[in-house]
């Protein structure tokens, strides 16, 4: 329970900060501020979960505390990454978030006493014949909201990518001017620069939103399906995103960072799935 608790703790306060208006992280250092009631909900979050923990689940104190102390690095380290685009960092704390976690399972599988709560949730799904225990269905609820915001942000951090997206280059802008004995008399401008514009500010407007938004969808359901074993639909699903991004790729032959930046985020997303997936199986069949 310690490592679901932790995935738990560290997704909603993600999602709880996000809610209240943290900002996404951006080149321009200068000019980001995080709302002081951004910061509080966090801290409070991290103080409040894991002594939900301690109470209702039955936790040690240190496994309680360590859950803790780690969620407010957690915020420190994404409040860095925010407002200075220092991603190792944050990275570093996704590193070492896998390997609490996964250290957890193994706490976990040597634990014998239960809370009351687990206790009475397992004995009643048992009488009713439902193949549930309370670890998995409260992992289930934490691996999904860790799908969201959480995953978003360290595949953000893993190719450096903030808000400030590189835009399309605009054209000087070309006038034609009539001038007589150097005096000009009039003077009209070209209107395709206007188009280029609107085309400018369309792309900076839609960059990030297909991956903040379609993004979590994809990991949810490939984290699914993998539960399931539909390895067949995954490969499928995988092959159709390439499909789809190949003609927005292939139109960045030249620089080639549309290429890198689509495989460099698609493995990362990738893996977050992949590892959601071996956590809630673990949940379910044991180590």
């Amino acid at each position: 329970m310690i490592s679901t608790l932790l995935v738990f703790t560290i997704a909603v306060v993600d999602v709880v900060m996000g809610v209240l208006g943290m900002p996404e992280p951006h080149d321009d250092r200068r000019g980001i501020t995080i709302p002081p009631r951004v910061i509080i909900a966090g801290v409070v979050a991290a103080l409040v979960l894991p002594a939900l923990g301690l109470i209702v689940l039955g936790l040690s104190p240190f496994a309680v505390g360590t859950i803790a102390l780690f969620a407010w690095v957690w915020i420190w380290l994404e409040c860095e990454f925010v407002r200075r685009s220092r991603n190792g960092w944050f990275l570093a704390a996704a590193i070492a978030f896998v390997v609490l976690v996964s250290f957890g399972l193994f706490v976990d599988a040597g634990a014998r006493d239960e809370a009351t709560l687990v206790t009475a949730f397992n004995t009643y799904a048992h009488t009713v014949g439902l193949h549930l225990t309370f670890e998995l269905l409260f992992g289930a609820v934490a691996v999904v909201l860790v799908l969201t915001r959480t995953s978003n942000l360290i595949c953000r951090a893993a190719f450096g990518r903030t808000v400030s997206a590189e835009r399309p280059s605009l054209p000087q802008q070309r006038r034609w001017t009539l001038s007589l004995r150097s005096r000009e008399l009039a003077s009209v401008a070209e209107e395709t620069t206007s188009a280029l514009r609107e085309e400018s500010d369309d792309h900076a407007a839609t960059t990030l939103k297909g991956g903040r938004v379609i993004g979590p969808f994809e990991r949810i359901l490939i984290t699914a399906l993998g539960l399931f074993g539909a390895e067949a639909v995954i490969v499928g699903l995988l092959a159709a995103k390439g499909i789809v991004r190949f003609p927005e790729i292939s139109a960045d032959g030249r620089k080639g960072s549309k290429a890198e930046e689509f495989l460099v985020g698609s493995l990362v997303s990738w893996t977050i799935a992949g590892l959601c997936t071996a956590y809630l199986f673990v949940l379910r069949n044991g180590l």
